[in-house]
This record gives C-alpha cells, structure tokens and sequence, in this order.
C-alpha cells in the first residue's frame, strides 16, 4: 500500500473512529438529556402537587379566619343585644311610677329580714321621701319581721335606688347593684331564650 493509501486508511479509521465516539457521546447526551426531562418533570409534578397541598392549607386557613371573625362579630352582636336588654329593664326600674318605684325598694328591703336601718339615699333621689320609711316598715312588717323602724337618710353621691345601712352591714341595693346582681343571675337563661345555646 501506497502512502497515500495508508493516510486514506488512516484518515477513514479516524473518522469511523470519530464517528464511533461522537455517536457515543450523542447517545450518552441524549441519555442525559431524557434523565433530566424526567427529573425535571418529577420535580414539576412534586412542586404541584406541594401547590396544591399549600393552596389548600390556605384556602382552610382563609375559611377558618373567615369563621373566627364572622362568630366574633355574631358574638359582638349578641352582647350589645344583651347590654340593651339590660338597659331597656334598668330604664324601666328608673322609669317606675313613684307608687311602684317606692313599692318595688321596700319590698327588696323586706327580704333582706332586717328590722331597722338607715334608708341611704343620693341628695337627688326625689323619690323617696319621708314617708318611705313608713312603707319599708310596713313591707317589713307584713314579711313577718315584727315591728320595723327604718329612717330615711340623704346623702352626697349620684345613684339611684339606695344603701341600707344597718350599723355592721350596708347593703347595696343601688339600681347599678340591682342590674348587675340580676345580669349574674339571669343571663345564661336569657342567652337561652334568646339565641337557643
């Protein structure tokens, strides 16, 4: 063989030679290149699939704020209809005629089973006058407690209903007093009523 034929040979093996190579080279980049499409598409589906377990998350944490903040506001709701209520029955004591009014006091002394006292009442309290002591003695009477001896007192300070004083003990039976002791003792019942819980 001539040289010309042995550079020819030469030159036809190296490029089957190259030819072997790149092929191999082309199949190992194809090889990668189908590993990270599939690498790529696990990832994809994962990262979907953690979207959608966040966008549910948040969904639900956007449900539950909306609950927590529509019951608080139900529940804002349902104190001011309370607090009315107990305004409306304090404006009705307050609103009493004078009769009832007077009536409504001696009969709240007469439970107590006290048999005298000091009537304490505020300086702008009008309506219980001099007489009243005469008809808490008398409801106190009827109540069984014998022979009652109570007088009436005005003294400094803006409330209405009064104090008795009793000498060891006052009792507080301002209509503040009043409201509060039946708001402890009948608002579970009237939330009952009212709004069935």
């Amino acid at each position: 063989m001539s040289i010309e034929g042995i550079i020819s040979k030469i030159k036809q093996d190296a490029e089957a030679t190259a030819q072997q190579i790149l092929e191999k080279y082309r199949q190992q980049a194809k090889k990668l290149l189908d590993e990270f499409e599939a690498y790529k598409a696990q990832k994809l589906a994962e990262a979907e699939e953690k979207a959608k377990v966040e966008l549910e998350r948040t969904k639900q944490r956007q449900i539950d704020h909306a609950r927590s903040v529509a019951a608080k506001k139900i529940l804002a709701k349902k104190r001011e209809l309370l607090d009315r209520l107990y305004q409306l029955v304090r404006k009705k004591i307050e609103e009493l005629p004078k009769n009832e009014y007077k009536k409504l006091f001696a009969e709240l002394i007469a439970k107590l089973g006290v048999e005298s006292g000091k009537i304490l009442v505020s300086a702008d309290e009008k309506v219980f006058d001099e007489d009243f002591a005469d008809i808490v003695a008398k409801a106190v009477s009827e109540a069984g407690s014998g022979k009652a001896k109570f007088e009436v007192e005005r003294i400094e300070g803006n409330f209405r209903g009064l104090y008795l004083d009793c000498g060891k003990v006052r009792y507080d039976l301002t209509v503040d007093a009043i409201m509060e002791s039946l708001r402890e003792r009948t608002e579970s019942t009237v939330v009952k009523k009212l709004f069935g819980e």
